[in-house]
């Protein structure tokens, strides 16, 4: 979806960082929005190491930007690093002025929801720590909700796309592409997985097909409609073109991602913490764990958790 992004058309918003400089701290809001061009990025949650940036093109601090939050972790520079920096008070508007960026990002979060989705359906199918994840979830659970971010979308200006479904319509099939992009403006709709419901959304401004269509893949569940429902739909042959003329469903789309993305993300690093210090303790001796034991038993775990235990 959408054309390769040109970086070196930005080359006025590249900033360079020494080796060690400290981009975003873990519970402060990001400065700016960061987009790597080249070198080597470590994050941290709790002072551990959890992963490791390294993508030309990849985001970094999006989701503070997207909804004004605090961060869930640290980044610094492990090499000479360039990024192009986008002061947060001004991200809004590059976007709309950038189209094929607005358009970057939403693949960028799409990918980004769909491959935690993914390992933590691994994990559980596992049986990865259940009480660890159950424990983190129950934190989660107590915390307030993510903070629902102001939506750039004006859904009155799509009237010309509004569309009437009757109730018990299907308008999403589980395994195929999406015909259309759906964005709720007033209803109820099931998502449902192997024909089983998984939620319930009516929320005005809710997207529908967002994701599959953004990573060009089909649905990986099916959506219809419990009571009549009124959307905007854009044809598939005409999202392209859509999302290029009005970047503001793009940055939509983002905002609207990374509210899904939130909790998943946070929890998804603290499992990353957890193991990272585990086996820091077990390389050490002072756990009484075997550390090529640990290696032989969980290798597969760790390459869902994206970590290589050799590298620590």
């Amino acid at each position: 979806m959408g054309k390769q992004t040109d970086w070196s058309k930005l080359q006025t918003l590249y900033k360079g960082f020494r080796e060690g400089v400290e981009i975003i701290r873990e519970g402060q809001n990001s400065a700016a929005l960061y987009i790597l061009v080249s070198g080597r990025l470590n994050v941290f949650k709790k002072g551990v190491k959890v992963l490791q940036i390294q993508k030309r093109g990849d985001y970094i601090g999006e989701i503070s930007i997207l909804l004004n939050i605090p961060s869930s972790a640290s980044v610094k520079a492990e090499t000479a690093t360039t990024l192009i920096e986008i002061e947060s008070s001004k991200v809004l508007t590059f976007l709309r002025h950038s189209p094929d960026i607005a358009i970057s990002l939403a693949n960028k979060m799409a990918e980004r929801l769909a491959q935690l989705n993914s390992n933590f359906a691994e994990l559980i199918d596992r049986s990865y720590r259940p009480d660890l994840i159950q424990s983190l979830k129950n934190k989660y659970d107590k915390q307030p909700p993510a903070p629902i971010s102001d939506d750039p979308l004006d859904l009155g200006k799509l009237k010309s796309l509004y569309v009437e479904v009757p109730e018990n319509t299907e308008i999403i099939e589980q395994g195929k592409y999406p015909n259309n992009l759906y964005i709720l403006v007033k209803g109820t709709v099931e998502i449902l997985k192997n024909q089983k419901m998984i939620a319930v959304e009516n929320k005005s401004g809710y997207y529908i097909g967002d994701v599959s269509i953004l990573r060009n893949t089909s649905a990986n569940a099916s959506v219809k409609t419990r009571t009549k429902c009124t959307f905007i739909r854009i044809p598939i042959t005409k999202v392209d073109y859509f999302l290029n003329h009005s970047p503001d469903i793009a940055i939509s789309i983002s905002k609207k991602l990374a509210e899904r993305i939130i909790t998943l993300n946070d929890l998804f690093l603290d499992i990353q913490s957890f193991e990272v210090e585990e086996l820091q303790k077990a390389k050490k001796g002072n756990s009484g764990i075997d550390f090529d034991g640990v290696l032989n038993l969980d290798k597969e775990i760790y390459d869902l958790l994206g970590i290589d235990p050799n590298n620590l």
